[in-house]
């Protein structure tokens, strides 16, 4: 992981077999002064998106998140205040 994500957490929710999990990078790719955060949310039991562990800064050009999504884990990018 780099970008300041956390690593797996548990979670109440357990994948299947056919879940797919798919490895993302997120890229602050242009060269605004313009900053992003990456957020890790996973699927409680109620089937709510709860925020989780630490966000990545992206606050320069070219720097870059890297994790993991699937069917109980999103990952939320939003333009930093």
């Amino acid at each position: 992981m780099t970008g300041g994500l956390a690593g797996p957490v548990k979670t109440g929710t357990r994948l299947k077999a056919t879940d797919m999990t798919k490895q993302v990078r997120i890229e602050n790719a242009d060269i605004s002064t313009h900053k992003v955060i990456v957020f890790k949310e996973h699927k409680n039991e109620a089937g709510e998106w709860v925020r989780v562990g630490p966000a990545a800064e992206l606050n320069t050009p070219t720097q870059m998140a890297t994790d993991y999504i699937h069917s109980h884990q999103r990952l939320v990018v939003e333009e930093a205040a």
